[in-house]
């Protein structure tokens, strides 16, 4: 490996060559006297440091790169944001199938536990019957893309609303379409 004193200025060659220095001495046999103790130490320590140091230089280098992309070309900086966006919105669509898939998962649940004899008593014909829930669309609307023509599945695979704007779907304090 190349010494980093040969005056080549490669940030990245001496930042491996601080790496595998900080291996070396930490992987040194331990040795027996105090003084010897002392010394591989302080060598673990300064190489720590040179690391470190290193470190942070190339942190700064990437930082400053990244700051002349964002000057001259800004339309790739969005480009990712829009990017890491919609991977956000795809994350949380799944998340949110998966809660209905529980939803579904608890309302069967909870329709095995009634008792089919009490189905036609007058307390069972209430709110409580939940027996009627199912697929009537109280499980709100997803956002993002599903499937090609907008978001389905949910609960019964009916109790999602198609997309549409945000007052349209009976949200309170949200009126018009979101921009």
């Amino acid at each position: 490996m190349a010494s980093s004193s040969n005056g080549n200025g490669n940030l990245l060659d001496e930042f491996e060559e601080s790496f595998q220095a900080c291996l070396h001495a930490l992987a040194k046999e331990e040795p027996s006297t105090e003084i010897d103790k002392e010394a591989l130490k302080l060598e673990v320590d300064q190489t720590t440091m040179k690391f470190i140091h290193l470190a942070r230089q190339m942190e700064a280098f990437f930082l400053q790169k990244r700051f002349l992309l964002s000057a001259l070309k800004p339309e790739l900086v969005l480009k990712e944001e829009n990017l890491d966006l919609r991977y956000e919105i795809q994350r949380k669509d799944e998340l949110i199938r998966k809660h209905y898939e529980k939803i579904d998962q608890w309302k069967s649940l909870l329709m095995d536990q009634q008792p089919i004899t009490q189905q036609g008593s007058a307390g069972m014909q209430g709110s409580n019957d939940m027996r009627g829930l199912q697929g009537t669309g109280t499980a709100g609307p997803m956002m993002g893309g599903g499937t090609a023509g907008g978001v389905t599945g949910g609960p019964g695979g009916a109790g999602v609303m198609s997309q549409g704007p945000p007052g349209a779907m009976g949200l309170p304090g949200m009126s018009g379409p979101m921009q």
